[in-house]
């Protein structure tokens, strides 16, 4: 096995934060939002910026089909 460098899962989940990304739940919902946060079981926190509000939503790692950046 050679010494290369190789990106480990949470080297990408550092660098998406504070990014515009693209949740989509294992029951087919969808959330777009900037990347907050998350932690070793993969819970989430994403940041939705309304018209005259903003909301934060905490989503479970266990219900988490895929996370898409969107602002590359």
């Amino acid at each position: 096995m050679s010494n290369v460098d190789r990106n480990k899962p949470y080297d990408y989940l550092n660098a998406w934060l504070d990014k515009q990304v693209k949740v989509k739940l294992k029951e087919g919902n969808v959330i777009e939002g900037v990347f907050v946060s998350y932690d070793i079981h993969m819970n989430i926190v994403i940041r939705q910026n309304r018209e005259l509000e903003t909301s934060h939503i905490f989503i479970r790692g266990d219900s988490l089909l895929y996370i898409e950046r969107l602002d590359r």
